[in-house]
């Protein structure tokens, strides 16, 4: 018994890392803060009150980094390579919302973000988002969200945006489905983020 117990604190001691170097390192990358878009993930995982499904979390990465990709089914199908029809009929067998659902909100959200910019204006903001004019951007973001561009700029607008958000497309139910999915966005996401840069910068 002695000498299993020997071996087992034996054990237990050679898995400990003390190095100091390893050990500061290890700190530091703990200790980095996260960009816009973890912090954005990591908000709406604290909203749904458990976080956010793998597929979830690489959609919601993508929109929020690409979002004038986004603007339609089209961009959501072609990023997985399937059409839009496929896609569609993948997340009702999955008793999920259309992905329309999804990226249309998610996109509000990044326009949130970004209309926090004090070096963004209007202009530049639907400019990253995919609209024509300023005037189309705050028309689609006021039908959407019912919120002005001014109001979604502040912290009171964004969290209604996201509490929105949370309560239509991230309950319990749905999150659970989304592990029916399959791999979509995940491995579209490891084929096209190498060298890619993020449209919408760091907030």
């Amino acid at each position: 018994m002695s000498t299993l117990r020997y071996s087992a604190t034996s054990v237990a001691t050679r898995q400990i890392d003390v190095d100091p170097v390893r050990l500061r390192r290890m700190i530091k990358q703990v200790a980095r803060p996260m960009n816009w878009v973890e912090r954005t993930v990591r908000d709406l995982g604290h909203l749904a009150g458990r976080p956010l499904p793998l597929e979830l979390r690489a959609l919601v990465r993508r929109v929020l980094e690409f979002p004038s990709r986004y603007a339609s089914t089209d961009g959501v199908a072609g990023t997985v390579g399937l059409t839009p029809g496929a896609m569609k009929a993948r997340f009702r067998r999955c008793g999920l919302p259309s992905p329309f659902a999804y990226t249309v909100r998610l996109r509000a959200l990044c326009a949130c973000a970004l209309l926090s910019r004090d070096s963004m204006t209007t202009a530049s903001v639907a400019y990253h988002m995919g609209y024509s004019s300023s005037g189309n951007f705050c028309r689609a973001f006021l039908d959407l969200t019912g919120l002005r561009p001014l109001v979604g700029a502040t912290l009171q607008g964004r969290l209604i945006v996201s509490t929105r958000l949370a309560t239509e497309l991230l309950q319990t139910e749905q999150l659970l489905k989304w592990d029916e999915l399959g791999p979509l966005f995940v491995r579209a996401g490891l084929a096209s983020h190498c060298g890619s840069r993020w449209e919408t910068g760091g907030l």
